[in-house]
C-alpha cells in the first residue's frame, strides 16, 4: 500500500476538483490498455477511490478482465511490431497506482499552492518498491510546487507528450509522490 502523508478530507477535495477539471476537458486521459467497457467504468471507479478509497480499492474495482484489452502492440527495434498479452491484474494494479498517485500529487500540489507553499519534496510512495529507471533522477529533489502542478501528465498526454518534461509520477512504473518540505 502506498503512503500518502496528507491523504485527508481536504486533500481529497482538491483531488476531486482536479478530477472534475480533467474529466470536463476536451481530452481527459484514458489508459490505452482499457477496453471500451473499461473506459466507461474507469472514471466512475476512480472518482469513488478519490472520495473514499485508495490505490488498492481502485485496483480491486478495476480487476475485471473485461475492463482491459487482451493484447497490446509494442514496436520493437527495426520497426517490427509484436503483440503482447495484457495481464489484467498487473494492468489494473499499474493503472490504479499511477492514477491515484497522479491525482494525489496534483491535489496536494494545488493544496500546497493554496496554503502559500513554494516548494515540495519528491519522495517514494512505497519505500520498499525499487524505483524505476524513468524516475531515478527525481528521488529526494526539492521542486517548485507550481512546476509539479503544471507538469501533470506532460511526458505522455496528450500524445506524443514531452519526454523530457517534469512529470510526477513519471509513468506507470514510477512510485514517486510529493510531500511538504520539512523546515
Amino acid at each position: 500500500m502506498y503512503i500518502f502523508d496528507e491523504l485527508d478530507d481536504i486533500t481529497r477535495l482538491f483531488m476531486l476538483e482536479e478530477f472534475g477539471k480533467e474529466e470536463n476537458s476536451p481530452s481527459p486521459y484514458r489508459c490505452p490498455r482499457l477496453s471500451e467497457l473499461g473506459m466507461t467504468v474507469f472514471p466512475r471507479e476512480l472518482e469513488k477511490a478519490l472520495r473514499l478509497g485508495n490505490e488498492e480499492s481502485l485496483c480491486k474495482a478495476m480487476s475485471n478482465p473485461e475492463y482491459f484489452q487482451t493484447v497490446e502492440y509494442v514496436e520493437t527495434r527495426g520497426g517490427k511490431t509484436i503483440e503482447r498479452v495484457i495481464n489484467c491484474l498487473s494492468a489494473a494494479q499499474a493503472l490504479a497506482r499511477m492514477e491515484f498517485n497522479a491525482y494525489y500529487v496534483r491535489g496536494l500540489a494545488a493544496r500546497m499552492i493554496a496554503d502559500g507553499e513554494y516548494y515540495c519534496q519528491v519522495c517514494e510512495a512505497d519505500p520498499e518498491e525499487k524505483p524505476s529507471e524513468n524516475c531515478l533522477d527525481h528521488a529526494g529533489k526539492i521542486l517548485k510546487v507550481r512546476d509539479v502542478y503544471q507538469g501533470r501528465r506532460a511526458r505522455y498526454w496528450p500524445p506524443p507528450g514531452k519526454p523530457d518534461a517534469l512529470c510526477l509520477p513519471a509513468g506507470p512504473d514510477c512510485n514517486h509522490t510529493i510531500k511538504r518540505v520539512v523546515r
